[in-house]
């Protein structure tokens, strides 16, 4: 059980640099 809280944190670093990603990409849009 420990092992897949593990992963699922990995995972949730990864999901919130992409979200941090796609937030950056829809403010150089905006000035675009």
């Amino acid at each position: 059980m420990k092992n897949i809280l593990k992963e699922y944190k990995d995972d949730n670093l990864e999901y919130d640099q992409f979200i941090k990603y796609i937030n950056n990409i829809r403010e150089v849009a905006v000035y675009v």
